[in-house]
């Protein structure tokens, strides 16, 4: 199990669920949003099982702690992102916080299937350090409330 919460006492505040396999990835993106001097705390689960158990708290309320947003690798082991929303939607759980799949690759048929499954943005992944802090910028602009 792969779970870490990176903080930063800086201006800008926000909470991510971050899915994703890959500890260099998920370690780049920690640095992306560090090196932005934003305030965010990001939980990260590194594969479809772990979150699933999640997605089910928060979409319950059970979670205490409300996510602005979450940011879901689209190919995880154990159960991929797609399987994880469909069951979602097959339990009828609604999640009420935005939610954004980053891939290296995804098909146009794939994209619009997420799309039904509640997914509102799809992102292609940052090939470098420089695409991370992008990256970074514009998810805080776009999903992080000031403090």
């Amino acid at each position: 199990m792969m779970e870490r919460l990176i903080h930063t006492q800086l201006p800008a505040r926000g909470r991510i669920l971050l899915a994703e396999d890959n500890p260099s990835e998920a370690a780049l993106l920690e640095e992306a949003f560090a090196g932005q001097q934003l305030s965010v705390d990001i939980q990260c689960v590194s594969d479809g099982e772990e979150l699933l158990t999640q997605l089910r708290q928060i979409s319950r309320g059970h979670d205490a702690s409300r996510f602005d947003l979450i940011l879901l690798d689209l190919h995880l082991p154990r159960r991929s992102t797609e399987e994880v929303l469909t069951t979602l939607r097959f339990e009828n759980l609604r999640l009420d916080v935005p939610v954004t799949v980053l891939s290296s690759n995804v098909s146009i048929e794939q994209s619009a299937h997420l799309r039904k499954l509640g997914v509102q943005t799809m992102l292609l992944k940052p090939l470098d350090l420089e695409g991370y802090f992008e990256l970074a910028r514009n998810l805080s602009q776009s999903w992080c409330r000031e403090a």
